[in-house]
């Protein structure tokens, strides 16, 4: 896989202790200038404290301004993008999700990676070329795998990779997606929990015997993958990276 040596990198939910973190790790490793984006103050100064040469920017991701802000704080346009950062609501269906939860959960996870493509688009095209690599879910692929907010907006995130590839693909612009089918411990469907309600447990409960959750070092290196060159023939790709849990 070819390097992304002196490339721009621009990774939103950069600084959090998951696969964020490992994609800003692996593009550093690989002599790119990488901006983490992320809303936590906490999580940006534990990544600058173990990657100095990090360009850390808090700020919210929803804001026009501030996404702006993020873009401007490079050495140069940025060359790739990984729109990553993404919430849940309390994982239930639709008649149970607040319309506050609903509006945060799109802001993040639709809204943002909208307006970070917007802005970059330009000065790709203008330059040639760039790539824009999602994280969407199998959520955004099956109806009834999350929360009824979660699932939309995840399929609004492969709609809209979809798009840009299609759309940018003649002017050298590839977009991908990973698509997680879950990250780290896989929580127990008959265990009560905050996050779930009694109908959103029952999607959940659908899991058993289906391949547990990936390490998130896994789908990070999927993803990294995508923003290389041994991937230059994919555009418009979503790819599980789900231990073929949407095969069953």
């Amino acid at each position: 896989m070819s390097s992304l040596e002196s490339k721009t990198v621009l990774v939103t939910g950069g600084a959090g202790p998951d696969m964020g973190r490992l994609i800003v790790t692996m593009c550093l490793d690989a002599g790119a200038h990488v901006i983490a984006v992320d809303a936590s103050e906490k999580n940006l100064e534990s990544l600058a404290a173990d990657r100095p040469d990090v360009i850390a920017v808090h700020a919210d991701i929803s804001q026009p301004a501030e996404v702006d802000r993020a873009v401007a704080a490079g050495p140069g346009p940025v060359d790739v993008l990984f729109n990553h950062a993404g919430i849940s609501e309390k994982i239930g269906v639709v008649d149970e999700v607040d319309d506050a939860d609903w509006d945060r959960v799109m802001n993040v996870n639709l809204r943002a990676p909208f307006l970070f493509s917007k802005r970059v688009l330009p000065s790709m095209v203008e330059r040639g070329g760039g790539i824009i690599v999602n994280t969407a879910s199998v959520s955004g692929l099956r109806g009834a795998r999350g929360g009824a907010a979660y699932t939309a907006s995840k399929f609004g995130v492969v709609g809209l990779t979809l798009h840009i590839a299609a759309t940018y693909g003649s002017r050298g612009i590839r977009c991908n997606a990973v698509a997680p089918g879950g990250m780290g411990s896989k929580p127990d469907p008959n265990k009560r929990v905050n996050h779930f309600t009694d109908r959103g447990l029952e999607l959940l409960s659908r899991d058993r015997g289906k391949p547990d959750t990936a390490p998130a070092e896994q789908v990070a290196s999927v993803a990294y993958f995508l923003a290389t060159d041994a991937a230059q023939r994919l555009n418009g790709a979503v790819i599980p990276v789900d231990g073929g849990w949407i095969a069953y």
